[in-house]
């Protein structure tokens, strides 16, 4: 099969497929199991014996749920059978039993044992056996009739020790027998009240963590709102810090002063003074024969020292103008 065939299948054939796998699963993990867990393997110590004369035997061990009938009141076949699932196996004997039996499939009961597959693992030994309606219903009755509750109805092996087919199962199909407790669905419910026990007390635990976080977030909550202010306090300081320090780096007046007085020549004198930023402008008066822009310009705080129009105005009786603009450099603030 490709993928698109395999793309293809209806639900019902997954489901068929699914089923087949399960079974298949089953009977690998009831194959592993120890012969003490497999009924029909368990050696019999209780049991009753259905006679000839159609009474009950109970003088075996005490009377019990198991009733043992002669061989020769059942039938028995031996065939070859494809290997597949014990659910397939007895399906096509199911529907094939009319051939496999002498007798009508409304008219028996009957159970099977599946062997081990051959030498090429392609083929199963099946046994089968078979017994008729009417001696089951009569086994059925007169073990009520002595109060007995029959959990098992079958032969004995060989050797007399082991039940080897066991016709309760089909018997109670045929309501002959009253169905068994359904004690696999009670397990398989204790089973799924316990998981889902499991999720909720997960759940609920998972949940008190989280409670528990919550509960020691906010215990932290008060310091860490105090490290928080503090953080935010030296933020603050360390931006005024640099606030300061560029201002203080921008302005200083006392320096610039003092620069303005090294550097002004002594028949010089200032009239105006403006400062904007790093921008230095001033403008006064000089005598002729001094330079005022020259002495500005060799001046180590001052950068790009020039003269504005101003300067070509006429000269006074208070001396020659001048106008200049400077540019302050950081070291000189």
């Amino acid at each position: 099969m490709n993928i698109a065939e395999l793309l293809s299948v209806d639900m019902k054939t997954v489901m068929r497929w699914l089923r087949s796998g399960f079974h298949w699963w089953l009977d690998e993990m009831a194959a592993m199991l120890p012969a003490m867990f497999d009924p029909r393997r368990k050696r019999l110590v209780e049991y009753s014996r259905y006679e000839a004369d159609g009474t009950i035997d109970a003088a075996r061990g005490k009377a019990g749920a198991t009733i043992i009938i002669p061989k020769n009141y059942c039938h028995f076949r031996h065939l070859q059978m494809p290997r597949m699932s014990s659910t397939d196996i007895r399906s096509m004997v199911e529907l094939d039993i009319e051939r496999i039996m002498p007798l009508t499939a409304d008219s028996i009961v009957f159970d099977l044992i599946i062997g081990k597959p051959d030498a090429d693992g392609k083929m199963l030994p099946v046994d089968i056996a078979a017994l008729p309606l009417s001696l089951a219903r009569d086994v059925a009755a007169t073990a009520d009739q002595l109060g007995l509750t029959l959990r098992r109805v079958g032969s004995m092996d060989a050797d007399e020790h082991h039940l080897e087919f066991d016709f309760a199962p089909a018997m109670r199909a045929a309501g002959i027998l009253p169905s068994r407790p359904n004690a696999a669905g009670r397990w398989w419910t204790a089973v799924a009240l316990l998981v889902l026990c499991n999720i909720g007390t997960l759940v609920l635990r998972d949940q008190q963590r989280v409670n528990q976080l919550e509960e020691l977030a906010a215990a932290q909550s008060i310091g860490l709102n105090a490290v928080k202010r503090v953080e935010n306090r030296l933020r603050e300081n360390a931006n005024l810090l640099k606030s300061l320090e560029h201002r203080r780096e921008s302005q200083q007046p006392a320096r610039l002063l003092g620069t303005l007085g090294k550097t002004l020549p002594a028949q010089a004198w200032i009239e105006r003074l403006s400062w904007e930023g790093g921008e230095l402008r001033l403008s006064g008066y000089a005598a002729k024969e001094v330079d005022v822009v020259a002495a500005f310009k060799a001046a180590p705080g001052l950068t790009r020292v020039r003269a504005s129009q101003a300067e070509t105005m006429a000269d006074t009786r208070a001396g020659k103008p001048f106008d200049i603009t400077a540019q302050i450099k950081a070291t000189a603030r």
